[in-house]
């Protein structure tokens, strides 16, 4: 089991989400918009539906766990790969990266 983290929950970062979760492992997904992470279990779960009943996964309901955080520090914690996917703007990304150095707070819980 890998303990993965997920920076947004738009389409791609919920399909990355689902597809680690579906193999058992735990994802942590961060959102800085709450309207998109409120929602992001009723997606997931909609495409855990779709995804079987269109017979392209065997089991019903994805193996792992999935948490939706709102705190980037907690959704990096303890994670040993970070998944950045947020919307494509470039000024975005680098405060996201930036501003909360997510790779200094990753190395810590490296050591």
């Amino acid at each position: 089991m890998v303990r993965i983290a997920v920076l947004g929950c738009g389409n791609m970062g919920l399909r990355i989400a689902g597809n680690f979760a579906y193999f058992g492992h735990i994802v942590k997904i961060f959102d800085s918009d709450l309207k998109q992470l409120d929602t992001a279990c009723e997606r997931i779960h909609y495409d855990e539906d779709q995804l079987y009943r269109d017979g392209l996964i065997e089991v019903p309901k994805f193996l792992g766990q999935i948490l939706c955080l709102n705190r980037l520090e907690d959704a990096v914690k303890d994670v040993e790969f970070i998944f950045e996917c947020i919307i494509e703007n470039l000024e975005l990304k680098q405060t996201l990266l930036e501003s909360k150095n997510i790779f200094s707070m990753r190395l810590r819980t490296m050591n």
